[in-house]
């Protein structure tokens, strides 16, 4: 499985960790489509596990949701 990096960087991309956008935990789950899931499995990230954590996760910094990655 590779580093940390190119996930961390795909989910900054998305607008997941925007704190200025007013977004349920929902909505902001959801910027997380399948283009996004395509992607991170691509790099060979466990999608699965992935999904769990970004749900758990929502709403949370970024730096709590590296912390906490690892």
């Amino acid at each position: 499985m590779p580093g940390v990096a190119p996930f961390m960087s795909l989910l900054t991309k998305s607008g997941f960790f925007n704190p200025w956008v007013d977004l349920t935990d929902q909505q902001r789950f959801d910027l997380l489509g399948g283009a996004f899931w395509s992607e991170v499995a691509a790099l060979g990230y466990d999608v699965v596990a992935l999904k769990s954590y970004c749900w758990k996760m929502t709403g949370r910094s970024e730096s709590d949701f590296i912390q906490n990655l690892r």
